[in-house]
């Protein structure tokens, strides 16, 4: 597998407009934060509460006030953190220099007013939004559910005009500026996991193509247009399926001569083929999910047109894979054993993509609150409410059309 380095050059000759990232202004909601703390924080030092009196609270502490404020945070963190019996300044600022240098593992600035909320601090109304909106300033963005019309843009036209041919003849397909903002990233989603030799370096770790999405629309609103991205790798999948169908036919073959043979010629027994195959079912057992992604090499491709397919598979008890997920994302050693059988599975560096579609309310029942680590692996399209009833057979040729019914043509 060959290498290839970033050149600061090639990023120059492409489009200007393509490169520009439009960010919002975050100074407003940088300052509103604070000041929300602020007078948190004040209440706290009146009453002389301790918020986080365990050390699971006070590292979540620490990792809320960086999402929040960064380096600013740190002198919340002491006047916070005082409280506690045996507070010691040294060791509270090595914690928090520790939680700027880490990950936080999805923690935001919500859960600092989770813990005072706990603690039975008095938040004001406008604290109270905290507990729903999640601002993430270190990012430069708000991280907020938006729920306007107006910031639901849809992917500038800068971006079509330089796709590459192919997916330039699948976007052409589309019927909607929604439909083909899915299709085009339902497409780059299903075709990441086909990249699974292509990897770079990230924050100092290798990173492959592979990203999650979840395209939220309300019933009718146009998400079954995912759907046409599964065909793109549906011939991948097939032949591997057919692949599968031939060894396990060998290995069938190769049992009934090893149980025939082996008291004459001492056969040894051969051992069962892997079960090769991309898209995986997401109403699968965690054993099972993880022993498809051990035989794939850590490769695969988790895609369910309804979110509840997966939300009730990890809320049984067979099946919540939910952890193998959050650590697929980051391509972390996932493994499992289970002590019937002696069965134990082990995958090194899993590779795996996820496209799901749903209704906003799936999207909560499989991510019940921010603080569920899925949330901060997906990215979420949101389609825009229209009114209204598409004509289905505006762009059909019905006039050549036959209806058939029962065994009678009309």
């Amino acid at each position: 597998m060959s290498k290839k380095i970033f050149s600061a050059q090639d990023w120059e000759n492409v489009p200007s407009e393509i490169q520009q990232i439009h960010t919002p202004d975050i100074a407003p909601i940088y300052n509103k934060v604070k000041d929300d703390v602020e007078s948190v924080v004040r209440e706290i030092e009146q009453r002389g509460i301790d918020i986080a009196p365990n050390y699971k609270d006070w590292v979540e502490l620490g990792f809320a006030l960086v999402d929040g404020l960064g380096e600013n945070g740190r002198e919340y963190y002491h006047r916070i953190s005082r409280f506690y019996p045996t507070y010691q300044r040294e060791e509270t600022d090595k914690q928090y220099t520790h939680c700027l240098q880490s990950k936080g593992q999805g923690i935001t600035i919500r859960s600092f007013f989770h813990l005072a909320n706990q603690a039975e601090i008095s938040l004001a109304p406008s604290n109270k939004e905290h507990l729903s909106i999640l601002p993430n300033i270190q990012n430069g963005k708000t991280g907020k559910w938006i729920k306007s019309e107006e910031e639901l843009p849809a992917f500038p036209e800068c971006v079509f005009e330089h796709l590459p041919p192919f997916l330039n003849e699948i976007v052409n397909n589309s019927i909607s500026v929604d439909d083909r903002d899915t299709i085009l990233i339902g497409t780059i989603v299903c075709l990441s996991v086909c990249f699974y030799n292509v990897c770079g370096v990230y924050d100092e770790r290798i990173v492959y193509p592979n990203l999650y999405l979840f395209v939220v629309a309300d019933a009718g609103m146009g998400k079954g247009a995912l759907t046409l991205c599964r065909e793109l790798v549906v011939p991948i999948n097939r032949n591997l399926h057919e692949l599968s169908k031939r060894l396990e036919q060998e290995y069938k073959e190769a049992m009934n001569a090893y149980i025939k043979g082996k008291k004459d010629n001492g056969m040894t027994m051969t051992t069962e083929p892997p079960m090769r195959m991309l898209v995986i079912p997401a109403n699968s057992s965690a054993s099972s999910f993880l022993k498809i992604l051990g035989d794939n090499d850590g490769v695969g491709l988790l895609f369910e047109s309804e979110g509840d397919t997966l939300s009730q598979t990890l809320k049984s008890a067979y099946g919540n894979y939910s952890d193998v997920l959050r650590k697929a994302f980051h391509h972390e050693l996932v493994s499992l054993s289970r002590r019937k059988d002696r069965e134990y599975c082990e995958v090194a560096n899993p590779r795996v993509s996820v496209a799901l579609a749903g209704t906003p309310e799936q999207v909560r029942r499989l991510i019940p609150d921010a603080e569920n680590g899925l949330m901060s692996r997906f990215c979420f399209y949101i389609i825009r409410f229209k009114r209204g009833i598409r004509n289905v057979f505006a762009t059909s040729d019905i006039s050549q059309s036959k209806i058939l019914l029962s065994d009678k043509t009309f």
